[in-house]
């Protein structure tokens, strides 16, 4: 019987968990923290999503085509694009009316947790298919299309929460602020 690789229960428990309190999120020093912990559980689950991929093509690196480990180097640094939206600084600063931001702000962590459970399964996917060139070329295919689903959803949830891409500016206007008192 083959059997699906999953999120473990620990590590989706572990996620929930880090779920953030939205209802705080008026309070920024809450918002912040709450915020750290989970981006951090996230970024560690996609940390060992993109450790996987190596250790698969490093441990088959004789038998990969160049397609391959192509594609493999593409995932890893879709990846790392996807980190820095998770790492993106600023000061949290809800968007519009917080009735709809907070609904809106679950919607996207549940739209990320679905993504998340497929990128984990077409990880494992790809390491069960080494020796066919073209189904492990289609799998990292859908991979990357859903890697950038996660990008998307988490630059929503960034907008949401006052940090999309404009966000980087704020904070050079608030470090400029600060050095001059």
């Amino acid at each position: 019987m083959i059997q699906a690789a999953t999120l473990s229960p620990s590590r989706v428990a572990g996620l929930l968990e880090s779920t953030p309190m939205y209802r705080f999120y008026w309070e920024s020093p809450t918002a912040q923290e709450g915020e750290r912990d989970y981006r951090a559980k996230i970024g560690t689950l996609l940390k060992e999503c993109a450790e996987r991929l190596l250790r698969v093509t490093e441990g088959h690196g004789p038998m990969l085509a160049r397609e391959q480990m192509d594609a493999t180097d593409a995932l890893v640094d879709r990846i790392n694009e996807v980190f820095k939206l998770l790492n993106r600084q600023g000061t949290i600063r809800l968007i519009g009316d917080v009735s709809r931001t907070l609904p809106a702000l679950e919607s996207q962590d549940m739209q990320l947790y679905m993504i998340l459970e497929g990128i984990w399964l077409e990880v494992e996917d790809l390491a069960r298919r080494i020796a066919d060139s073209r189904g492990f070329l289609a799998t990292a295919s859908r991979l990357m299309a859903d890697l950038g689903s996660f990008a998307e959803a988490a630059e929503e949830r960034n907008r949401l929460l006052g940090l999309g891409w404009e966000s980087e500016f704020r904070i050079r206007e608030d470090l400029a602020v600060a050095e001059t008192v």
